[in-house]
Order: C-alpha cells, then sequence, then structure tokens
C-alpha cells in the first residue's frame, strides 16, 4: 500500500484502571501536515490495513494498557483496539500481533513527539536540572511536557546532564535516574546535538544499567542523524555486548542502507539470534533465504534453561515478520525446540482458578536490558516482552 493512502489517524492511548474508562480517552488525530511521511512508512510496512481487530483481554492486569488505533485510507477504514498488548505478546504470540505491536508502537512514538505548533517556551537550564533531579524515579507529565514544549532551547540542559557522571551514580542527586529521564527526553526532541554525547555514555555505561538501556531506546528516535557516528563507532569498539546493543540502534532507524545490511548480515552468521532480531527490526525481505538458511543450520538443545533455542525463535519471528513462513520440517523443528526449553513454570489459560493478576508479577530494579530476559520470567527478551508496557507505566 502507498503511503498516500493514508488519510486520517485517531490514535487513543492509557493506562487505566477498568475498561470503562477507554471511552474517555482524549485522542490525538493525525492528518495532512502533521502525518509524518516516515510513520505512515512504517505503517505500511507492517500492513496495517489487515490488522482490524480486536486483541487482548482487560482482565489480563492492572493497570490496563489500552491501545486504540482508527485509520483512514483509501481502501477504507482499519480500526484496531488492544488492551494490555504487553501480557499480549507474552501469552497470546503471533507473527501478526508483533505486527500490531510495532503499529501501535510507531503510533505512541509519533503521537509523543513534542508538537511544533506555536513557538517555543524557553525554560531555564537551572529549572530543567532542578525537574529532573527531583524527579525520582518517574518524571511527572507536567514536568516533562514542560521540558518538551521548549523545544530545542532545552537540549543543551539535556546533554549536560546526561554526561554529569554524578548524576548518573545511584548514591548522586535524584538517585540516578535524572541522567536516565535526560535521554529519554533527548529522544523524544529527536535532538541531533545530543548524538554523539549519547554514544559517548553508551560506550562509557555497562549492558546492563538503566541508562544505558534508557540511551538505546533513545538513539532511534532521533534518526538518521545516527547513523554514520554510530558507524564509525562500530569500526572503532570492539565491545561484544556494546556492539550487538549498538547494530540494534541502527537497526530501527527506520533507514535502508547497505552499509547496515551488510553488518547485519554478519551479525547473523556469527549470532543469530541477535542477528535476526536486528534484520526483522530492519525491514528488508531480501533476508528471507539468509535467516532460512540459518534456521537449517541449527539444532534445537536442552541444556541452558528457559532461553534455550533462543535464536530458532529469533530466526522464526524475523521470517514471518518480514512476510515469509517455515516449512513444515521447520514447523516440526520450532516444536521440538520449544519442547526441549526448560520452562520456569506452566500455565492453564483456561483454568477455573486462574489469576489474571498473576500474569503481572512486580519487577524489581534495575530493569533488565533490552536484550536480556524479561523480569516476568517467560523466556522471552525484555524488548520483545515488558519494555513497552514498563514505559508507558514510567510515563
Amino acid at each position: 500500500m502507498g503511503e498516500s493512502a493514508v488519510n486520517r489517524i485517531t490514535y487513543r492511548r492509557a493506562m487505566m484502571k477498568g475498561p470503562r474508562e477507554a471511552a474517555g480517552v482524549p485522542a490525538t488525530v493525525l492528518e495532512g501536515s502533521s502525518l509524518p511521511a516516515s510513520l505512515v512508512e512504517a505503517l505500511s510496512r507492517h500492513d496495517y490495513a489487515t490488522l482490524g481487530g480486536k486483541y487482548g483481554e482487560a482482565s489480563w492486569g492492572t493497570p490496563i494498557e489500552y491501545d486504540h488505533v482508527v485509520i483512514e485510507h483509501a481502501g477504507g477504514r482499519t480500526e484496531i483496539e488492544v488492551f494490555n498488548r504487553g501480557i499480549h505478546s507474552v501469552r497470546k504470540d503471533s507473527a501478526q500481533f508483533r505486527r500490531v505491536f510495532r503499529v501501535c508502537e510507531a503510533l505512541r512514538r509519533a503521537c509523543e513527539k513534542p508538537t511544533k505548533e506555536g513557538p517555543a517556551e524557553e525554560i531555564p537550564p537551572d529549572e530543567v536540572r532542578r525537574l529532573l533531579i527531583t524527579a525520582g524515579e518517574k518524571l511527572k507529565p507536567s514536568s516533562r511536557e514542560q521540558i518538551l514544549k521548549a523545544g530545542a532551547s532545552a537540549v543543551p540542559a539535556l546533554i549536560e546532564i546526561l554526561v554529569d557522571e554524578d548524576l548518573s551514580m545511584q548514591d548522586g542527586p535524584g538517585d540516578g535516574y535524572a541522567s536516565i529521564h535526560a535521554a529519554r527526553l533527548l529522544g523524544d526532541l529527536a535532538a541531533v546535538d545530543a548524538v554523539e554525547p549519547m554514544l559517548d555514555v553508551l560506550a562509557a555505561t555497562d549492558w546492563d544499567t538503566i541508562l544505558h538501556d534508557a540511551v538505546l531506546v533513545a538513539l532511534p528516535k532521533i534518526g538518521a542523524a545516527v547513523l554514520e557516528p554510530a558507524l564509525i563507532d562500530l569500526v572503532e569498539n570492539d565491545d561484544a555486548d556494546w556492539s550487538e546493543g549498538l547494530r540494534g540502534v541502527i537497526s530501527e532507524l527506520g533507514i535502508h542502507d547497505d552499509r547496515i545490511r551488510k553488518i547485519l548480515v554478519a551479525e547473523l552468521r556469527d549470532e543469530p539470534g541477535a542477528g535476526a532480531m536486528h534484520l526483522g527490526n530492519y525491514g528488508d525481505a531480501s533476508a528471507i533465504p539468509l535467516l532460512h538458511d540459518a534456521f537449517d543450520s541449527l539444532r534445537p538443545r536442552g541444556e541452558e534453561g528457559f532461553l534455550d533455542n533462543q535464536a530458532l525463535i529469533e530466526l522464526k519471528e524475523a521470517i514471518e515478520e518480514l512476510g515469509g513462513g517455515l516449512s513444515e520440517a521447520q514447523e516440526h523443528k520450532i516444536e521440538r525446540a520449544l519442547e526441549a526449553r526448560v520452562q520456569p513454570r506452566e500455565e492453564e489459560e483456561d483454568d477455573e482458578d486462574y489469576d489474571a493478576d498473576a500474569m503481572t508479577p512486580v519487577r524489581a530494579e534495575p530493569k533488565p536490558g533490552r536484550n536480556e530476559p524479561c523480569w516476568c520470567g517467560n523466556g522471552k527478551k525484555y524488548k520483545k516482552c515488558h519494555l513497552g508496557q514498563d514505559e508507558a507505566g514510567e510515563r
């Protein structure tokens, strides 16, 4: 479907106490000049017109994560309603729902970006610093809105906070959260000037820290300006965990570039699981034969625990995400791989004693990294499980 096919998008998103609140969730309308071409391209890549319907259950946990999308296009009208999409991705994972999840994520990011209408409201650097240091773990929505409305004028102060080593320490001012908030805000502002400082922070922090993870999430929001410096850093830094994270960043930039593809194909050879996930993010269907070859080269194992055979699962998901499918023999291999995994627990969805709230155990800090096992214990990586829901709750 061509980009010009989308005429208007109405998007509602909220964390609710009960399903009755859905009717009162305010809507964001994107049309005409407010409809980013990059968003339309992302929606078209996931074939949004085929995703209409209702997904998830309000009873799966509280607060209820709610997304409601109406896309008016040349072919008609597509409506998507999702309850608890983070939990849905755990309980009823499928190639179609992964596309629904990505459509909702693309809309969430587009609607969270500060509006360009009206003049920016400048904010003194000292006030930015005060708001972030006193925020604690969660930045107030009013503080976030105030900083985003300041636009480019807030960027220098945010960069200064981001690179302040004292502010990143758990025993420092703001308990280490000021730098994390700064990274997220710089991503939301698509601050090009922050690319180099963010890459420096990425190189200086450990892969399992919240700040490192926040930078990994923020960089793709900045877009094309990240590519060239990221490619340079990938050549100069050979740390395995850091390089995997940065390859994930360039795979999510929404840019098709032969240099990115070569890097991800090489990663597929060396690390099939990570390479498959990143090629799926990259969105180039020409990689499907390479993913099939990698899939066929692996054998199911059952020795490492609940992440056994994760590479096979990532390969399957990437193939389906790019529009391909598995042969009957490959489907049997996936069945054997799943049977061989050591599961932390079994759940019976239809059990009369089933407790929906038990699906969302309380997560202890620190958050896992994007490529770490999710805190809920289901065996999926955090970025493909509760990351989106956790970020929504933090906001």
